[in-house]
């Protein structure tokens, strides 16, 4: 078979055609399998850097529950020492309760032995009444028996009686009214005899109580104070000034300024010695305040009056207490409080001679 050139040509286009599309579909292929891999490439760098955004969101996320752990660790002890202080709380309440009750059941104690008490007392209160009641029974009846036998004596009880035995009855009888008399006058002399006593102590108490309330003369309180004037001081600096109190209402408040001042609201008339801040030898005030004080209790004894030394300086508490109640200006201080009234009852001199504490050097 013998081809012309047109058909060569034909044919030659047509494998050039063929190749042309055979390197076509390569290019495309290798085009497509560019992109393909381009693709994935994309793809794979976005999945990296979501596995990124995600490792970090759980990274992030676990510190986050660490964290969380932590603090929920730190509140466990803090809610466990909150428990254990609620428990030491509920410990000490139950131990308040425990020993509250039990101060109760002794409470409950005390009042049922005292109301055992209270009833057995009342029983024999009832049963002393009884016996009271009996014994005047038996009294009326005794009696009623002399006065309608007309028995006084043993000798008429003797004659009168018809044998023997009824004489001794009737001595029975008369003895146990004797007896009975005799306790009954006992009772009632000693009765007497009390009342009378009491009477007398009231009688006194009275007398001396109104002795004590009894003023103290203006002219004795005078003699007082120019005997505690007289006292000798260092330097003859005399550092006192005296107050002298006869108002009951300052009285019973300087009676308050010391816990043994109490008996000093009785008192008429109170010497408040005070000293001033200033003199000569200042550490001397005390030896002279002492002896102006002993001045005025011994002028107080010869003029027949009771005085008492209650000591103010130098506690600061009961001399600032003193100071309020007289309104004393500063620079002058609060030294002692010397009540002074007529004495309640004569007391003998205690004898303090101690020849042990004498030392002659001769």
């Amino acid at each position: 078979m013998i081809i012309n050139k047109r058909q060569w040509i034909h044919r030659i286009t047509a494998v050039l055609l063929i190749v042309m599309a055979g390197m076509a579909a390569t290019v495309q292929m290798t085009s497509a399998a560019e992109n393909s891999s381009a693709k994935k490439s994309e793809n794979t760098s976005t999945s990296l850097k979501e596995a990124q955004q995600e490792k970090a969101a759980l990274e992030k996320a676990l510190e986050k529950a660490k964290q969380t752990i932590n603090e929920l660790k730190e509140s466990k002890g803090d809610v466990q020492a909150k428990v254990n202080d609620l428990n030491t709380q509920l410990m000490n309440i139950s131990s308040r309760i425990t020993a509250l009750e039990n101060q109760l059941a002794q409470k409950n104690q005390e009042l049922t032995e005292k109301k055992d008490q209270i009833e057995d007392t009342k029983d024999q209160l009832e049963d002393a009444k009884k016996q009271e009641e009996q014994q005047y029974t038996d009294m009326k009846v005794r009696i009623q028996f002399m006065y309608e036998n007309a028995q006084e004596s043993y000798f008429e009880a003797l004659f009168d009686s018809e044998s023997f035995s009824d004489f001794l009855n009737s001595a029975e009888y008369i003895i146990q009214i004797q007896e009975y008399d005799r306790k009954k006058l006992k009772e009632y002399q000693e009765t007497v005899a009390y009342i009378d006593g009491v009477e007398q102590q009231l009688e006194e108490d009275y007398a001396t109580l109104e002795e004590m309330k009894k003023e103290v003369e203006q002219e004795k309180i005078e003699r007082m104070l120019k005997a505690a004037m007289a006292a000798p001081s260092a330097c003859n600096q005399q550092p006192w000034e005296f107050y002298v109190v006869t108002d009951k209402k300052v009285i019973a408040q300087l009676s308050e300024a010391s816990p043994y001042a109490h008996c000093a609201k009785e008192a008429p008339v109170v010497f408040v010695p005070c000293y001033r801040s200033e003199g000569i030898a200042p550490e001397y005030f005390n030896i002279d305040m002492s002896a102006a004080v002993e001045n005025l209790l011994l002028e107080a004894d010869t003029l027949g009056l009771g005085a008492v030394w209650m000591g103010i300086s130098p506690d600061v508490g009961r001399m600032e207490a003193v100071r309020k109640v007289l309104n004393i200006p500063a620079g002058l201080y609060a030294f002692a409080i010397v009540p002074c009234g007529y004495p309640a009852e004569d007391r003998v001199q205690e004898n303090r001679y101690d020849v042990s504490r004498i030392h002659y050097i001769r």
